[in-house]
Parts: structure tokens; sequence; C-alpha cells
């Protein structure tokens, strides 16, 4: 099977048509006879102009991308770039045509003034096309890879939120708080009555936020009270807490179970005991939330594949550019996680 030229490919295929379109409008335009080798001057002519505006458009539309995008200011951008355009386009079409008509064929002084305004109309329009041309090409490229991109998203967001809840729903967790509430039935009721109310608002939430890509730091945190006194039954003195709230704490959003992902990280990798016992920190800041703990090993090798915090550094991406952050200094650990300032209207 033959394979087509790289030429017939290629856009100076299109120059070259255009070019000689061009001409030939020209000429019906002005209808001057002209001797065999000149009409084929003038078209050769028109073809290197219109390559040269084609290629001058193009370095143009460069030149403006380093400066000055498309999604920065739009409308300034296709005024400005739309003078330049023009403007190349009077500054190589009427020297060119001077000189065309001094050296390769003398036209009377009508027809040469007609010819010269005809030529800037139409390579004007050549410009404006191009440039309508290419800018529809750019905003379609990008718009498709929007939409690549929301597609993507919605898939890492719908696989976020089943890793989460499977890290939730899950036979250890419901096993380990079913033991506890076993116990507490026969030895205060009292206290099972309220370990079960709270157990209960744990999973309550999670079916709240179960399509929720954010939820505010209150809900959040509301949450985490819940999650924090199962733990502290299950654990009792052997773990410590401390939340501090945020003053605004209702305005700036995170993505659901984060808090709840970093406190349980925190109980899998450290030993817990009443002799020394394992102390997690909630510090809620201006712009983002700690979570940190004292490091306390296990003796036995445990190996994370630290899911967690892939996971929320997977949901964060999508809502701001700063990172979550680990520090760790040998003796304490500590989560930095980015809050999100949403926009007006934002159904949490």
């Amino acid at each position: 099977m033959k394979t087509i030229p790289g030429f017939f490919k290629s856009r100076y295929l299109y120059m070259v048509l255009v070019g000689l379109g061009i001409a030939y409008v020209l000429h019906l335009i002005n209808p001057e006879h002209l001797p065999g080798f000149k009409m084929w001057h003038s078209y050769l002519m028109s073809v290197i102009i219109t390559g040269i505006l084609w290629e001058g458009n193009i370095v143009i539309d460069t030149i403006f991308d380093r400066g000055l995008s498309w999604e920065s200011n739009p409308v300034l951008r296709a005024t400005i770039q739309t003078i330049a355009s023009i403007l190349f386009c009077f500054l190589l079409i009427y020297p060119s045509l001077w000189l065309y008509n001094t050296y390769v064929c003398l036209l009377p002084l009508h027809s040469g003034r007609n010819m010269i305004v005809a030529s800037l109309l139409v390579g004007s329009l050549v410009s404006l096309l191009l440039l309508a041309t290419r800018t529809g090409g750019i905003f379609f490229q990008r718009w498709n890879l929007a939409q690549m991109e929301a597609e993507r998203y919605k898939q890492e967001v719908l696989s976020a939120r089943l890793e989460v809840l499977k890290s939730q729903v899950n036979p250890h967790f419901l096993f380990n708080n079913l033991s506890v509430l076993s116990s507490l039935i026969h030895k205060d009721a009292d206290q099972a009555v309220t370990f079960t109310a709270e157990f209960a608002r744990v999973y309550r939430h999670l079916l709240e936020i179960r399509n929720s890509e954010l939820v505010s730091l209150d809900s959040e945190l509301d949450f985490l009270k819940s999650y924090i006194y199962l733990l502290s039954i299950r654990f009792a003195s052997g773990i410590e807490f401390s939340v501090t709230p945020h003053p605004q704490g209702n305005k700036v959003f995170l993505p659901p179970l984060t808090l709840q992902i970093l406190t349980e990280n925190c109980i899998q990798h450290n030993r817990i005991s009443e002799k020394n016992p394992l102390k997690i920190s909630i510090l809620c800041k201006n712009k983002e939330v700690v979570v940190s703990n004292n490091r306390i090993p296990r003796q036995q090798d445990y190996t994370s594949s630290f899911m967690g915090q892939k996971n929320i550094r997977m949901r964060l991406k999508h809502f701001t550019d700063r990172e979550m952050k680990v520090v760790t200094d040998g003796i304490h650990y500590s989560v930095e996680i980015p809050l999100i300032e949403v926009y007006e209207g934002f159904d949490s």
C-alpha cells in the first residue's frame, strides 16, 4: 500500500492552495490581461506571500503564548493578536505589491490601486481566518483535554471513595467495636447505650458523606468526636487525644474522612499501652490542620502500603495546588493537610 507523501499531509499544501486561490480571486477583481509568464509570476508571488503570512501568524501566536495566555485574559489576547496580525499583513503585503507593480508588471494607476486595496483586504481576511482557525483548534484541544481530565477525576474520586469506605466497613473495625460493645453490655449498660449511639453516628456519617467530595472542617471534627469516643473506650488510658478547633471551621473544607484516616494510621503504626500512652494531637491552624503523634514504633515489623496517605493526596490535588506535608524527627510524626476555601455556593 502506497503511503501519502509528507507534503500532502502538511500545512504547506494548504498554503499553496490558498495562495493560488487568492491570486485567482484578485485577477477576477482586477481582470487585466497579462502575458503568460507574468501571470505565473503573480500566482507564484501570491503563494509566497500567503506562506509568509501563514507562518508569520503562527510565530505571532507563539510569541503571545509566552506572555499572555488565552486562559489569563482571552478578550485582551484576541484583541491584541488581531491588531498584530492585521498590522503584520499590511507590512508584508503593501511593500510586496509595490515591488511587484514596479518590477514585474506595471499596471495602470487605478488598476494598481485596486489591486493593492483588494490584496490588503483579502490578506487581512486570511490573517483573521488563520487566527480564528488556530484559536479554535487550540480551544478544542484544551476542551478535549479538560473533558479527559474530568473523566479521569471522576474515576479517581470513585476509587478514592471506595477505598475509604472499604477501610471503614471492614471486618476488623466491626469485630473490634462489636467486641467492646459486648463487653460493655455486661459491665455497664448505660455506657453500652452511649457506645451504641456513637457507633451508629459513625456509620450514619459514612452514609451521609458517601457522595461528597469535600466536607467542612467542623463536620469532620464532629464526626471525629464519635470516632475518638469509640477508640477511648476500646484503648482506655492507652491513648490520649487533643483537638484544637478552627475559629471558622464551617468555612474551610477538606476531603471527607481525612482526619479519621490519619488517626487510624497513628494507631496502626504505633504501640499502645497505659504506661506509655499514644498521644494524638489535631491542631487546626488558619490554612491547614496538623495531625501529629509521639512515635512509639511497634516491636514487630509493620509493613505499610501508605494507601491512606495516597488516598488523601489523590483527592486533595483536585482542589488545591498545596500538598500534604509529612514531617518526622524520630520522636514525633506530623501530617499537615491544607484546608480548602471553596467557591461560593459549593454544596458540602
